[in-house]
């Protein structure tokens, strides 16, 4: 995994109390932590539904003739992006969806991880359900026995084309510290449209938007993205995504950085 966390910028700050400089400080300090904690289960999230949304399309295209690849037949930028893993299993399941499992995963924070997903169409829908698993050696590839570290349920329109696929869900992710990231798709409905992806980077949304939650240093902590079509490029090719975060008493806005 790519991790430049650090180097995630806020911009404004405000907060609700008395003004000074002390509590601009304090209120900083817990805005740009709070981005540098979302930062991967953010950039986890949006990777697998740009996962999703590819492997809808190929669905589309071609159902049911990729069976047993090494290799999923995605673009070669979300496969870096996770980490260049390779297919350890595919196997037909209940109700006629496809589980797959895939080894040697980058995602959330974590490199050299296992990944079972099912994938399933309905009639106006393909629905996935992403399960990262932590590598064990003790355990080898009995994924079965595989303790989990987060969960993402999406679902994507199945008229999914290369230039556009909508996606909504939800996600949740275990950190390194046991800590428990929740993300819905979209972040609310009087915010927007679901996730739009079809750009030319598969794993960052044209559009819509997404909201985060977790417990930081004993304070229930939020984030709500602004639309995905004011994500920006750097010249380093990493994205940043303008963010509000809401602590118990205080509000900062800044961008996030996705880089898998």
């Amino acid at each position: 995994m790519f991790d430049r966390r650090s180097s995630v910028l806020m911009l404004g700050l405000a907060a609700c109390g008395e003004p000074g400089v002390p509590l601009e400080r304090v209120t900083k300090a817990w805005a740009v932590e709070t981005g540098i904690r979302a930062a991967d289960a953010i950039t986890g999230t949006l990777v697998l539904a740009g996962l999703a949304s590819e492997l809808c399309i190929l669905a589309r295209v071609v159902p049911g003739e990729w069976a047993d690849p090494e290799i999923l037949p995605i673009s070669d930028a979300l496969h870096e992006a996770l980490g260049a893993p390779w297919v350890h299993g595919v196997e037909s399941a209940s109700g006629g969806s496809v589980m797959v499992t895939l080894a040697d995963v980058s995602i959330a924070g974590r490199t050299g991880q296992w990944l079972r997903f099912s994938m399933l169409t309905g009639d106006t829908t393909v629905q996935f359900d992403f399960d990262p698993l932590v590598a064990d050696d003790d355990v080898g590839d009995e994924t079965a026995q595989l303790e989990g570290f987060g969960h993402t349920s999406v679902s994507v329109g199945k008229d999914c084309s290369p230039e556009i696929a909508v996606v909504t869900g939800q996600a949740l992710w275990v950190d390194l510290d046991g800590r428990s990231h929740d993300i819905k798709i979209p972040a609310d409905s009087g915010l927007g449209t679901d996730l739009i992806f079809g750009g030319g980077v598969p794993w960052l949304p044209d559009s819509g938007a997404l909201s985060w939650e977790a417990k930081i240093d004993g304070q229930q902590r939020s984030m709500l993205t602004e639309s995905g079509v004011e994500i920006r490029m750097d010249d380093a090719g990493d994205a940043r995504w303008p963010v509000t975060i809401y602590g118990p008493d205080w509000i900062g806005t800044g961008l996030i950085l996705i880089a898998p």
